[in-house]
């Protein structure tokens, strides 16, 4: 009975301190940013009413710098180059959705599947096979009946090969006419860490209950 009120006694004092520990870190905290923050304060307005044209040059330039490293880092050599080809031919855009957008206005009509006799050559734009957004192959052929090229769709329909609709050929279309748009970049987020304080901290209470269990235990 004795072993264990000690025991409980022992568990209550490291209830206490696991609750304590919270609001003791975030106290030290709060008091190191206030006295960075109030510091900083104090720096800024020296600095503000001694320099300030010299800052405003140096943030102008300092934003310009800025822009040209996102620029260099969004895009490769490769990319750099496609982009400087299509800038100078007019087709670079910001995005993939005005990119298809001019392409399709202008090139829609030339690289069409409607041909009243079948051409000598098989046209570059039209593929042996056709892969649908659903995971569905289909051979595309001529049909003289239809005076084009199509396939023989899911319901057994003749259907018209689209180069618009197949993503695979219109993205080999664009980049075949010098056509550029950014691709969106995925920034990895930085896993978050604790502080050496708290790895301290921790070891020593892990420290404190082992001695704590041995003491009661084996007293």
């Amino acid at each position: 009975m004795k072993r264990f009120s000690r025991m409980f006694s022992y568990i209550m004092m490291l209830m206490i301190l696991f609750a304590a520990m919270p609001t003791e870190l975030d106290a030290r905290g709060g008091s190191r940013s206030s006295s960075s923050r109030s510091s900083s304060s104090r720096s800024y307005s020296r600095s503000k009413s001694t320099s300030r044209g010299t800052s405003k040059s140096l943030t102008s330039k300092r934003s310009t710098s800025t822009k040209k490293t996102k620029a260099a880092v969004t895009r490769s050599k490769v990319d750099q180059k496609a982009y400087a080809t299509a800038k100078a031919n007019g087709t670079a855009f910001k995005s993939k959705g005005d990119a298809t957008k001019s392409f399709k206005s202008k090139y829609g009509k030339q690289y069409t599947s409607t041909y009243a006799t079948k051409p000598a050559t098989r046209p570059a734009h039209i593929p042996q096979t056709y892969k649908d957004p659903g995971g569905n192959t289909y051979n595309v052929t001529y049909n003289s009946q239809h005076g084009g090229y199509g396939y023989m769709g899911p319901s057994g329909t003749w259907m018209a090969y689209n180069a618009m609709s197949d993503a695979i050929m219109l993205n080999a279309l664009m980049q075949r006419n010098n056509y550029y748009y950014d691709k969106p970049v995925t920034q990895a987020v930085p896993a978050q860490r604790g502080s050496p304080a708290g790895y301290i901290l921790g070891a020593l209470l892990a420290a404190v209950v082992i001695i704590g269990i041995a003491a009661v235990f084996f007293d």
